[in-house]
């Protein structure tokens, strides 16, 4: 998946492009306010944050949400501080590239935008990556 062909909405307002770091393993939480599993397992990540040891996974969350302002209301209300995205207003949307249609959506990514497992929950994300590490 090249990542650099995609635009991605901060909370604090900017538009950027993702850069994968070498070295890093990526859990992409793909996940919308009014789904309420999704909202269930903000809960797990932000327990696996406050407590995370391993510097080499990185959360990003990947907001389909049409409001902006609702999106950075909620990260700010529940103090979910790890890296989120919006693609809203964007023509190119990576959920849809990769054909997401369930929520929420976890892909295990490496370094170079490479697939390497898809599950509808963080902690079988989570799993996988560190048996891979």
């Amino acid at each position: 998946m090249d990542f650099s062909k995609y635009k991605f909405n901060t909370s604090d307002g900017k538009q950027i492009s993702i850069t994968l770091e070498e070295e890093k393993i990526y859990i992409l939480d793909f996940w919308y306010l009014e789904c309420a599993p999704c909202i269930k397992e903000h809960e797990v990540i932000a327990e696996y944050i406050d407590t995370k040891k391993n510097k080499k996974i990185e959360v990003i969350g990947m907001s389909i949400d049409r409001s902006k302002s609702k999106w950075e209301t909620y990260l700010k209300t529940h103090q979910y501080n790890w890296i989120n995205y919006n693609q809203f207003g964007f023509d190119e949307t990576l959920y849809k590239d990769l054909e997401i249609q369930l929520f929420p959506t976890y892909l295990v990514v490496n370094s170079k935008g490479n697939i390497l497992h898809k599950s509808n929950r963080f902690k079988q994300a989570l799993s996988f990556v560190e048996e891979l590490i």
